[in-house]
């Protein structure tokens, strides 16, 4: 793991930011019915802001995506805050990555409520959300890195089982389902060892 990589505890997700990408490396979540009930009547905030956790020469600013044609997409979703501080939390830049709009306002919004419904069906989830970058990721800003690929991969506890989604990062995209192993495999990662509670993800750089 990059010495530029730092683990960052907020009130409603974790996450692992790389100050080489200047994005989280993925975000983790416990979901569970009782949280997203009070998520519901979290009003949004939409106060994006830099994180001060992280050093400057590391951190994502607000101008790095100005008219860079990108949403700052969650990779923790506001909508799954349970209170107002959480929610302020979850617009910290620490937790965006460059994401193209359409697929983060269609297939990706869709997907992030799909796991809700879930989260609700099931009583309670582990989640692992995060970006997938080339070997020369295009920059936004001169400095944010932009992924080609976006995943979410959700632990169900009630039956000990994961599903894993893959999407690419361009406006068109179609969301797939893919084996976590075979997953694991072609991207360097290990997400849930042991197939339990504890996210493990490897993400580079």
């Amino acid at each position: 793991m990059s010495v530029k990589s730092r683990e960052i505890c907020y009130s409603g997700y974790a996450v692992r930011y790389s100050g080489v990408t200047r994005t989280p490396l993925y975000s983790a979540e416990h979901l569970t019915t009782e949280r997203l009930q009070h998520a519901k009547q979290v009003k949004r905030q939409n106060r994006f802001h830099p994180d001060e956790n992280i050093p400057a020469d590391e951190r994502a600013e607000l101008r790095h995506y100005v008219n860079s044609g990108y949403d700052r997409g969650h990779m923790a979703p506001a909508a799954d805050m349970p209170d107002e501080q959480a929610s302020y939390e979850s617009f910290s830049l620490a937790n965006m990555v460059p994401q193209a709009p359409g697929n983060n306002r269609g297939v990706w919004a869709k997907l992030e409520a799909l796991v809700r419904k879930l989260a609700e069906e099931q009583g309670q989830l582990y989640v692992i959300t995060g970006p997938i970058f080339d070997e020369t990721p295009r920059r936004v800003g001169g400095a944010v890195s932009v992924p080609v690929k976006l995943f979410k991969a959700v632990l169900i506890p009630a039956t000990d089982t994961v599903r894993v989604f893959l999407v690419d990062n361009r406006d068109s995209a179609e969301l797939q389902e893919v084996d976590l192993q075979m997953f694991e495999a072609v991207n360097g990662v290990r997400l849930f060892p042991g197939g339990k509670t504890a996210p493990d993800a490897k993400m580079q750089p």
